[in-house]
């Protein structure tokens, strides 16, 4: 499945959503596997049924059924190959200590603070009234019940300044001032709506794009019992 095929560029569009076309990313994981010239079926076989697996351990380690053993192996397996699998924990390593962090990983996703990494620390995120903002986190820390982020806000675009990206909902990209704001919110990581890209231009103007992740339910399948082949 690729995007030269009409049908999927229209539901997978528009085009910034290429890099979470999910079978796409498998391939990705997958492609340093010897196929041995086996295509035609089975290397295409292979690659849909570990897709299926991967979803239903996913969906298995997210319920509150999940034997402590699972989680534990997914903990080990994350932390040694980089890969994510879905787990829900306040840490992904246990062993993390408590204080200030320049850095932290929590539910797969990676978080800097702005002085260490100005890209892994551009976030959009809502508050307890409920509004979303956009803003740089600037400093981090490991509590007993998970991260806490201390969030300087991005400042609003100043009335009279035109926002090119408003008639666009769908991309879901948001003029905002280029400069940062005086108000800071501490905030925990369930807070946290997404990853953002932040680009300044004229005017002194900045947009701020969301870099949503795509999720694909699949607890209609049950795990494969068979081997994939390949």
């Amino acid at each position: 499945m690729f995007f030269h095929i009409f049908e999927f560029l229209v539901w997978w569009g528009p085009a910034f959503w290429w890099w979470c076309f999910p079978l796409e990313r498998l391939i990705g994981l997958l492609q340093k596997i010897k196929t041995n010239g086996r295509l035609g079926g089975q290397h295409e076989a292979t690659v849909v049924q570990s897709w299926i697996r991967a979803g239903n351990l996913r969906r298995w380690i997210n319920q509150a059924n999940c034997p402590p053993l699972l989680r534990e192996f997914h903990r080990i397996f994350t932390k040694y190959f980089g890969s994510n699998l879905g787990g829900a924990g306040p840490h992904s390593d246990k062993n993390v200590s408590l204080g200030p962090h320049a850095h932290c990983d929590y539910g797969g996703v990676h978080y800097s603070r702005a002085s260490t990494h100005i890209g892994n620390s551009l976030i959009s995120y809502t508050t307890g009234t409920g509004k979303v903002f956009a803003g740089s986190i600037e400093s981090i820390e490991i509590l007993e019940t998970g991260p806490q982020f201390l969030v300087r806000r991005q400042a609003p675009l100043p009335a009279g300044k035109n926002d090119p990206f408003k008639p666009f909902p769908d991309l879901r990209a948001k003029t905002y001032s280029s400069k940062m704001a005086n108000e800071t919110d501490k905030i925990h990581a369930q807070a946290i709506i997404a990853h953002c890209a932040r680009f300044e231009f004229s005017n002194e103007r900045a947009v701020v794009l969301e870099l949503l992740k795509v999720s694909v339910s699949l607890s209609c399948l049950h795990l494969c019992s068979s081997s994939p082949q390949g």
